[in-house]
């Protein structure tokens, strides 16, 4: 998984085609709720971000992210 400035996530599955996870509401940890128009801050500032809701398809999901050296990841 990989989550990119433009507030999508993407899943890598390793095969060139990407699933766009589109980010409703990311949690940083200590409860502070950020939404998709700053998540290029929380990216830039913070080293660990919880995803409180994404949104596949019609799934609703949790993810948890932290610092890597391609931007995000986790699983």
């Amino acid at each position: 998984m990989t989550i990119h400035s433009d507030g999508v996530m993407y899943n890598d599955d390793g095969d060139d085609k990407k699933t766009r996870y589109t980010i409703e509401k990311v949690q940083i940890a200590g409860g502070c709720y950020l939404h998709n128009s700053i998540l290029s801050v929380a990216i830039a500032r913070f080293d660990c971000i919880r995803i409180e809701r994404c949104r596949v398809r019609d799934e609703v999901v949790g993810y948890v992210a932290r610092r890597s050296l391609n931007g995000f990841s986790g699983g």
